[in-house]
């Protein structure tokens, strides 16, 4: 990546992410392929995240297993949209809660997205997809 430098600005990083995706691109084929995937998909979030738009940004609510984090979902959106329990460990996987499937860049976390349906709700999640639950 000779000649790449970053300059910590919203208008010129995003095309430096672009330019450092096409450079490491190259290397998806190898062993190291899995890391080039998963950054390329982070570099995509990242560039989402720096472009201009009127729509909601995304709110993450990170901690530890069995810290609250569907209880704290559920209860600020005032709907049960992410299973809770008082048992440890209960959501077997991310859940994503928008108004649009849209409205999160493609990949994002790395993963598939699988669109949850209403009837399907509250959301357990896998651990190997993002369950997206769409609501108002």
């Amino acid at each position: 990546m000779d000649g790449v430098s970053l300059k910590l600005s919203a208008t010129t990083l995003a095309p430096q992410l672009v330019e450092i995706e096409q450079a490491v691109g190259g290397f998806c084929r190898s062993a190291v392929g899995p890391a080039v995937e998963r950054y390329l998909a982070d570099s995509a979030a990242a560039r989402f995240h720096l472009s201009p738009h009127d729509g909601p940004r995304i709110i993450a609510i990170v901690g530890g297993t069995g810290t609250g984090k569907s209880t704290l979902l559920n209860r600020l959106l005032g709907a049960n949209l992410s299973a809770a329990s008082f048992r440890r460990t209960f959501t077997a996987g991310a859940v994503a809660v928008a108004r649009g499937a849209q409205q999160l860049p493609a990949n994002w976390l790395g993963v598939e997205h699988e669109t949850i349906p209403q009837t399907d709700l509250p959301a357990r999640g896998r651990a190997d997809r993002l369950a997206v639950v769409l609501t108002d």
